[in-house]
């Protein structure tokens, strides 16, 4: 399987969201906590203004502040005004708009994010805020201190300091005012595991107003390329809360999941792997001219794959850098070397897909 998320959180990002290091990050979201204040506020006495031919808005007790991109956006969805609309207004004209389509019901309730003198989210009173300082500090007591997991860098097609495809050696930690985006990795097994050396990796992200959900994925993996493409996962697990009632609960799994991913590789994870190396595909697994047949054969009636796509991952599971013969584990990883070869972001995922389906034939 083929993971992406860190890939795109690489090349949409700007460069002051990407971190250097774990402690520079961990020190933003610290600061950013501290001059962080939820302010409730009654929906009737909102209200927006212009000052210096700038929107602000009067939150709560009279703080008035200026709204950051994301909370226009949450503003404009509100009054159900788009918002690239209220971005080509003049300001008088935009002021009055939403004063005019801000909604007042005497039962709206909202819950205003400010920090330093800006507003970054509106929301409504349910909302159950999840700072990035307590995600990253479960992730800092858990994973990192004994120095198992680090944060990730590409592991190849790289330089000696793991320079990315935007030219610099940053590993995968990402924050900016919507929401966070972080991957850590384990070291690497040995290659001669029987499996081809394995690692195994956390993802996490979160968003501390509203602009998606707190959520993170565990796995193990092979390789990062420099443009942070995640290759051969197995075992992929997601876990996923929108930030209300459930978020309490998701977020306790979660600190669970960091203690379990503390650890080496699980036995019983490991034995599945053992056992698609173990589990024939076709014939005994050899590669014979029958065995390769009949190996094509099945992956074009069991898995709708052509009959060029069958061809390819046969002839790469019998590659020597690959298992070598026709087990699942040998046409899993015979689907994944072919999908590396692929231009297409989507040609390479339906091939992490069609690994994922062969391997599941071990557990």
């Amino acid at each position: 399987m083929l993971l992406t998320d860190a890939s795109v959180n690489l090349f949409t990002r700007p460069m002051d969201e990407h971190f250097a290091s774990f402690p520079e990050l961990m020190q933003r979201c610290h600061t950013s906590r501290q001059a962080g204040r939820e302010v409730p506020s009654d929906a009737k006495r909102i209200l927006f203004l212009n000052r210096n031919d700038k929107l602000s808005v009067v939150v709560g007790d009279d703080h008035e502040v200026v709204p950051t991109a994301w909370s226009l956006s949450q503003i404009a969805a509100s009054c159900r005004v788009p918002v690239y609309v209220l971005e080509q207004l003049k300001t008088d004209t935009a002021v009055r708009v939403l004063n005019e389509t801000y909604p007042r019901s005497e039962l709206s309730e909202r819950l205003a994010l400010v920090e330093n003198g800006r507003l970054r989210a509106l929301t409504s009173s349910s909302y159950s805020r999840l700072w990035d300082v307590h995600v990253l500090g479960e992730i800092h007591r858990w994973l990192l201190p004994d120095g198992r997991f680090v944060p990730a860098m590409p592991t190849v097609n790289t330089d000696q300091v793991g320079t990315n495809l935007r030219g610099n050696n940053k590993p995968a930690l990402f924050r900016g005012d919507r929401d966070s985006f972080t991957f850590f990795y384990s070291s690497k097994r040995p290659g001669d595991d029987g499996l081809g050396g394995l690692r195994k990796g956390i993802v996490v992200y979160n968003s501390e107003v509203g602009a998606r959900s707190f959520g993170y994925e565990t796995f193990y993996f092979r390789e990062m390329c420099a443009n942070f493409l995640i290759w051969d996962a197995r075992q992929v697990v997601r876990r996923r809360a929108i930030h209300k009632g459930s978020l309490d609960r998701v977020f306790r799994e979660f600190k669970l999941d960091l203690i379990e991913a503390s650890a080496e590789i699980e036995q019983h994870e490991l034995d599945v792997f053992r056992r698609a190396a173990e589990i024939s595909f076709a014939g005994d697994g050899s590669p014979t001219k029958e065995n390769r047949e009949a190996a094509e054969e099945r992956l074009q009636r069991e898995f709708g794959a052509t009959k060029t796509m069958s061809r390819r991952a046969v002839e790469a599971a019998l590659n020597p850098e690959n298992p070598g013969d026709l087990s699942l584990w040998g046409i899993a990883n015979g689907f994944t070397s072919i999908a590396k070869l692929e231009t297409w972001a989507g040609s390479m995922a339906d091939l992490s897909v069609q690994a994922g389906r062969v391997l599941a034939l071990a557990q």
